[in-house]
């Protein structure tokens, strides 16, 4: 009789009852930004204000007032993301899984990971089992070998090539100056 083989890959990490039994380690841990950041300049502010404003303009005339005031609203968000700053909070890996701020989700609802570039911040972005979907985790780029070297004893490396539309905002935010 042939044995038949194995089609899937291994898992990096195997999961039986009692993972959850052992007492938590923590295997690295950081502090960073709760969110990517980065400061613009004045000119900037400006030129998307002038954008919103003729936008809204455009809407108010086409249906009324709400999607003008959608259009300040969106624009007020922006300004407030982009000019305060976020607060530090610190990122852990442990045994269990990822912590960060009071948030923990645990291996099991992990999935795979890669690392990327927002607002010349290293990001981690994980998969997740649930809403939202992914998990981003500004990382601190002396840890970035450490970081990597534990995280992927649990998870795969998602390694797959960019999508068109990577490729579609890459180059449109490497034309528009901020």
């Amino acid at each position: 009789m042939v044995a038949q083989q194995n089609q899937q890959p291994p898992q990096p990490q195997e999961y039986n009852d009692d993972w959850f039994v052992q007492p938590e380690k923590i295997l690295v841990s950081w502090t960073a930004y709760s969110r990517p950041f980065k400061r613009f300049r004045k000119e900037f502010y400006i030129n998307v204000g002038s954008v919103a404003v003729l936008f809204g303009l455009i809407l108010f005339i086409i249906d009324g007032l709400m999607p003008a005031v959608l259009v300040a609203a969106l624009y007020f968000i922006f300004y407030v993301f982009t000019t305060i700053e976020p607060q530090k909070i610190e990122y852990q890996i442990t045994t269990y899984g990822v912590k960060f701020a009071t948030h923990r989700i645990e291996w099991p609802f992990l999935g795979r990971y890669k690392l990327a570039k927002r607002f010349n911040n290293e990001v981690l972005v994980i998969e997740t089992a649930d809403a939202p979907w992914k998990v981003e985790m500004v990382i601190d780029s002396t840890k970035k070998a450490e970081i990597e070297s534990v995280i992927s004893k649990y998870l795969y490396l998602n390694d797959s090539p960019p999508t068109q539309m990577d490729k579609a905002t890459d180059w449109i935010s490497s034309k528009i100056k901020m």
